[in-house]
């Protein structure tokens, strides 16, 4: 079902996006048409405005920024680079040469800037680029308005890689690029060492102003007080180097030897110009800082996180560990379309006062028709609680499929997922948003970072009827239940660890709990192990590798089908890809993982008989049906969309009890890596671990649409509430 809404004209973002009493959160506001837009506080209980449930439902509040604000429109600068503040070092002008190693992903997308001291707006500078044509270019703009362009005239080449360096001479009037392939095609013509040179005005001097930039040139003025990249690469680029003079024409090298020796690692003894700076990429990966091993320490800032932690032109094969050969790993890779923080200005801020209980709000936001929610998660005060049960809102699975565009990209996957057609439409319009880890870069490669410092389009009402807006029906169920809960998130539990989890008698998960770091792991296994009790009610969780970043807030790392030798994470050098991989199947904590997709055919539970009363009986208290869950508001049943089920060979305990498990599904799509269609159904479990805790799964996405059907009086709604009640009891099971 599709409710088409009035066109969007209004749009935001908040930070932090979780916080408790005392806090203060911010909220960012773009308008895309004129006139005041008007903010107030609600209290969401239920997201759902797409699905025929019709839940949606919110409670207006009372808040000190309610009121009415003169819009405007704020841009968003995707393209990550390297920017480096010279203070002044280098301003001088003179002879200097210039020199990197580069392997790009799009050679002819247009113009790109490698290495770069260069005004987009006003022409002038200096930079190396790839030209319009794929060349790599040498690039001069006087004050005058003259401008140089030398080409090598020999093509870049996308995924291998190349050494560029350029020199220029006022004394001589004359200007040089030299190119080279790092390693031979065996093609003569393109493997050839090419150094071209060209006569310069009289006088002519690029202007020597301005921070340099790797990767990216100065475009003019961008938000906040940093100006928007021009013309951003896409590719890597390893060890850049700035020299004051340029190679010795009559000394006892030939000058395409001298130029070629300034890309080597170590740098030769004896040269004949003068090292400026020297940048080593693979110093201080997992930072944001760039730094100069040369002797003016000219360090530098990564602007929107481009990718760290891969190999460079001199990766052996010998480690696939960055840690291990950091030295190997001396590159970093841009993207044009990156982004970390949209760098809006904030419109209006919230202190979050003493008595707002712990719960799911949002600035709701009315411009004209338009009408838009910046959600964010209230936590308790810190260290203390406001009830015994937590509910774990997966923010870390937000931030993952933040923009995606599966319903575009993978329509015959997702036909009974209710999706805006509003909100495909106004991503395709807006790609500067940033993209999900669903998502391809330009060039083609995957995306590994995600953010919430940007709008995204589905932590919001309506956005579809899947996880977030899914997971508010666990918060409408217990508001009808009258059951008092504290909201907490990943980036909390990642942040403090089981400290957070201990406080309480049980914490139940979302409905696709599917990101999960070293540490939430850590914590809810700890937890659990040492009697704490969790309902996982979802599918397909604990599946992916995750990292938070160790500085930045707000940004999650994940790595999939990375090339060989680039599977650790950056963030925290964790091994990368799925859980399974990395021996710690989510079996093991849950009884069940994932075992496939079944978008087509959501279904119901068959109660498995013969079971212990003593041991299981609680869960189907007042429950005479044998089948559990053929219904489901949004998908028609409560088991679909991605199932899980046991597995002993995966690690699933001997502890584990089948309560329920489906008989078929209508049709399966690409069951998960070792399981045929036979094996893919999804089965309901309950652990009884040793020390009191305990695991219920319901090993289904779909299994909390199902909780509202008939104004929750249905077998669905009271099988989980026989479990949570029960789990409150501190009573041994």
């Amino acid at each position: 079902m599709y409710r088409e809404r009035a066109k969007r004209t209004v749009l935001g973002y908040c930070d932090p996006q979780t916080v408790r009493p005392g806090d203060t959160v911010e909220f960012m506001v773009s308008t895309f048409a004129e006139g005041a837009y008007r903010a107030n506080l609600v209290q969401l209980i239920n997201a759902d405005t797409l699905s025929p449930a019709g839940r949606f439902r919110e409670i207006e509040l009372d808040s000190t920024f309610a009121g009415d604000y003169d819009g405007s429109q704020q841009d968003i600068f995707t393209g990550s680079f390297i920017e480096i503040n010279t203070d002044g070092t280098f301003d001088e002008p003179g002879a200097f040469t210039a020199a990197l190693h580069f392997r790009p992903t799009t050679t002819h997308k247009g113009e790109q800037f490698l290495l770069s001291r260069w005004d987009a707006e006003k022409k002038t500078g200096w930079a190396i680029t790839l030209n319009e044509h794929g060349f790599p270019c040498f690039l001069l703009g006087d004050s005058s308005g003259t401008v140089i362009s030398l080409s090598s005239q020999v093509l870049a080449a996308d995924n291998e890689w190349s050494y560029v360096a350029v020199s220029f001479c006022p004394q001589s009037a004359q200007a040089q690029i030299f190119t080279t392939r790092a390693t031979p095609t065996g093609n003569t013509l393109l493997d050839w060492p090419v150094r071209r040179q060209c006569d310069l005005p009289q006088d002519f001097s690029p202007v020597q102003s301005g921070a340099i930039r790797v990767a990216a040139a100065r475009g003019g003025p961008g938000n906040v007080s940093r100006e928007r990249p021009a013309g951003v690469f896409n590719g890597k680029i390893q060890r850049p180097r700035l020299f004051r003079g340029v190679p010795d024409i009559q000394g006892p090298k030939t000058l395409g030897a001298e130029l070629a020796e300034l890309g080597q690692i170590p740098l030769p003894s004896t040269l004949s110009v003068q090292l400026v700076a020297d940048w080593d990429f693979s110093r201080e990966i997992g930072s944001t800082r760039i730094i100069d091993v040369g002797p003016n320490r000219l360090h530098g800032s990564t602007i929107n996180l481009p990718l760290r932690a891969v190999k460079g032109k001199d990766w052996t094969g010998e480690t696939q560990n960055w840690q291990d050969a950091p030295e190997q790993y001396d590159a970093i890779c841009f993207h044009d379309d990156d982004l970390y923080d949209a760098e809006w200005t904030a419109d209006f801020s919230y202190k979050i006062p003493p008595d707002l209980k712990s719960g799911l709000y949002a600035a709701r936001l009315e411009h004209g028709d338009s009408v838009d929610h910046i959600c964010f998660f209230v936590a308790p005060p810190l260290g203390t609680t406001t009830s015994p049960i937590a509910l774990l809102m997966p923010s870390a699975h937000y931030m993952a499929y933040g923009n995606h565009t599966l319903s575009v990209s993978w329509a015959d996957r997702f036909p009974k997922v209710y999706m805006s057609k509003d909100d495909e439409q106004f991503l395709s319009e807006h790609p500067e948003l940033g993209k999900s880890l669903y998502c391809y870069h330009r060039d083609q490669s995957e995306v590994n970072y995600s953010s919430r410092l940007r709008p995204m389009i589905h932590h919001r009402p309506g956005g579809q009827a899947y996880n977030f807006v899914a997971d508010t029906d666990i918060i409408d169920w217990l508001d009808h239940e009258n059951i008092a809960f504290d909201v907490i998130t990943d980036e909390l539990l990642d942040q403090e660890g089981v400290d957070l989890l201990e406080r309480y008698q049980v914490v139940l998960t979302g409905t696709h709990p599917e990101y999960v770091t070293t540490n939430m792991l850590d914590a809810t296994e700890i937890y659990v192990n040492n009697g704490g009790r969790l309902m996982y009610l979802g599918g397909n969780g604990f599946y992916w590798v995750t990292s938070f970043h160790q500085e930045l807030p707000g940004v999650i790392e994940v790595r999939r089908m990375m090339d060989e030798g680039e599977g650790r994470h950056e963030f925290d050098g964790v091994p990368g890809s799925l859980w399974m991989l990395n021996d710690r199947p989510p079996q093991k904590l849950l009884g069940v993982g994932f075992v496939s997709m079944a978008f087509f055919g959501p279904t119901f539970y068959q109660r498995q008989q013969g079971l212990d009363d003593s041991v299981a009986g609680f869960v189907f208290e007042g429950i005479n049906d044998d089948v559990i869950g053929n219904f489901g508001n949004h998908f028609g049943g409560a088991a679909g969309e991605e199932i899980d089920r046991t597995d002993p060979d995966m690690g699933t305990p001997d502890d584990t009890i089948v309560l329920a498990r489906t008989d078929r599904h209508a049709e399966i799509l690409e069951p998960d890596e070792g399981y045929n269609n036979e094996d893919a159904y999804a089965e309901m479990t309950l652990r009884n671990v040793a020390g009191g805790g305990a695991v219920f799964s319901t090993g289904s996405i779909a299994w909390c649409s199902a909780l509202n059907h008939n104004d929750f009086d249905n077998n669905v709604a009271a099988l989980t509430r026989n479990v949570l009640l029960r789990f409150l009891d501190p009573s041994s099971l």
